[in-house]
Formats: structure tokens, C-alpha cells, sequence
């Protein structure tokens, strides 16, 4: 053990039969303990950016889904407020936060391993979004879309669409959804017709 790793030390004393005895009680963590906790042997953490996210979604070997990977990237750069990495050692996501009022929002994300989750707890807790028939009017929107399957209880969670689900034509859909949460949060609805 490392000095700097030593908390505390408790000195013991026994006695008995005409002997002394001290017994050094070390408190602290051993190198191998911190290693075995996730100290210096855990995977390292790094930022994920776009181009390492569509390398990794492409090498899933679905030119589909990287297509429509990149499809929503582009919308997330140009729609949202600010752009977002994870800094995860295995799987990178990029997602869409809007400023709403003084909270930020991050209604769908974009992961490498194909998930696009859409976030109703997030979006529930704007001025927007709170009331429960908002969040249906978005499930039913996103449910029209053909390979998109939206659970009732998402509207209290969130709920993934595969990047697969989205080829074109339903990605072109599942973008224009967006478009109208965006609207929704900026306080411009559209017409309420998908």
C-alpha cells in the first residue's frame, strides 16, 4: 500500500501472559481495490463527436441506417439549441437539447448501437408537453409512421425507434414529427394535421 492511499492507521494493544503486543490496524484501499472498483483498469472515458459516432454506427455494416443516422444528425445540428456527446467508453449518442425557458429539454437521442430514443419524460416536464394529451398527440404522430410502434406507457418515459425502423420515407416522417415538437417548444405550433 501507498502512503498516499493510507486514511488512517489505529495502533492495538493486547497484553497478556507477561507480554506486549501492538497490532497496526491500516485503514484505506490497496492499489488492486481501487483497480478492481473501477479506479485504473475501468475502460477510459472519452467524448464521442460526430464522426466517430456515424464510423461507429456504419461498422454495424447497415448502410440504411447510417444513412438515416446521418439524415438526423444534420437535423440535430441545425434544429437544436445545442448539440450534446456522452462521454461513454462503449457506446457514443448525440442528442438535440433545446433551451425551454430556464430548463433544457433533450427530447431524442441518436446511439451508436442504432437506438433513437424519444424522451416524454423529458418533454413532460415543459409547459409544452405537461399535459398528458400533448404527449398522446406525439405518440399518435410518431405511431403513424409504418415500422414505428410507440407503447401507451411511453408517454410517461421514454421509448426507443431502431435507427432500421427509419429508412427513408419513414425518416423523412419521423423528422417531420420533430419539426413540430420543436415547434411545440418554441411556442409556434403547427397545424395539427402530421
Amino acid at each position: 500500500m501507498r502512503p498516499a492511499e493510507v486514511l488512517a492507521v489505529e495502533l492495538r494493544q493486547y497484553q497478556g501472559g507477561g507480554l506486549l503486543t501492538l497490532a497496526p490496524i491500516v485503514l484505506g484501499q490497496t492499489q488492486e481495490a481501487i483497480e478492481q472498483k473501477g479506479g485504473a483498469s475501468a475502460k477510459p472515458r472519452h467524448v464521442w463527436d460526430e464522426p466517430r459516432i456515424l464510423e461507429a454506427i456504419s461498422a454495424a455494416g447497415d448502410a440504411a441506417a447510417a444513412a438515416t443516422a446521418k439524415a438526423l444528425i444534420a437535423w440535430i445540428r441545425a434544429k437544436a439549441d445545442r448539440v450534446v456527446f456522452n462521454d461513454a467508453p462503449s457506446y457514443g449518442c448525440i442528442a438535440a437539447e433545446f433551451n425551454v425557458g430556464s430548463e433544457a429539454c433533450i427530447p431524442i437521442r441518436v446511439w451508436t448501437d442504432g437506438g433513437v430514443p424519444v424522451s416524454f419524460s423529458q418533454l413532460k416536464r415543459t409547459p409544452a408537453f405537461s399535459a398528458s394529451a400533448a404527449r398522446q398527440e406525439l405518440m399518435d404522430r410518431l405511431n403513424a409512421i409504418p415500422e414505428v410502434t410507440i407503447r401507451p406507457d411511453a408517454i410517461e418515459k421514454q421509448s426507443s425507434i431502431r435507427l432500421a425502423s427509419l429508412s427513408a420515407d419513414e425518416g423523412a416522417g419521423f423528422l417531420k414529427v420533430m419539426d413540430w415538437v420543436v415547434e411545440m417548444l418554441r411556442g409556434t405550433p403547427a397545424e395539427k394535421s402530421a
